[in-house]
């Protein structure tokens, strides 16, 4: 095999080339300054509970009766100078499950849960045809991650929020 052959392959998927959409939220006022803050997002593994089934001196792999999937994911956001993104994410996270309270909201579709797709794109920030979205419906704000000030460093701080989610739709890519 040469070099030639791997540059025939064409080019690789980068991970900085993704955009995410997310509903509207009476949390999050902003949401073009939502997703610009977005640095990376996680979607979650898939696929399907299996069971061993031995018989003698042999062994084989069954499918079980249901779907892996941990209904969760995160992101890693930069926080604006007036917290303003990160005091939004708090209060949605308080209103589904109050930290000082121990309040749990009803949770039914409203307010509180709300689609997200995320897609990949070109260098132009054009959707790659080739491949569709991954839809995540009934999002709600479940962890926000912890929040770390140092003397020495001049980084922007990041942190990262945890979604639940009622259902993943990945059967448009």
């Amino acid at each position: 095999m040469s070099i030639e052959v791997i540059q025939a392959l064409g080019d690789d998927a980068l991970a900085n080339l993704f955009e995410i959409s997310i509903g509207p939220s009476e949390f999050i006022g902003d949401l073009a300054s939502t997703l610009l803050r977005v640095q990376n997002f996680t979607i979650p593994a898939t696929g399907a509970n299996t069971y061993e089934v031995h018989y003698k001196t042999q062994m084989m792999t069954k499918v079980g009766g249901k779907v892996n999937a941990p209904n969760e994911f995160t992101f890693d956001f930069r926080v604006d100078r007036n917290w303003v993104l990160y005091k939004g994410f708090v209060a949605w996270k308080n209103a589904v499950a109050n930290t000082s309270t121990g309040i749990i909201m009803d949770d039914s579709i409203g307010a509180f849960r709300v689609p997200i797709s995320v897609w990949a794109t070109d260098g132009d920030g054009i959707q790659v045809s080739a491949l569709g979205q991954w839809d995540f419906k009934g999002c709600f704000c479940q962890n926000i991650g912890e929040v770390s000030f140092d003397y020495t460093s001049g980084d922007p701080i990041m942190t990262t929020v945890t979604m639940g989610y009622m259902k993943m739709d990945d059967t448009l890519l």
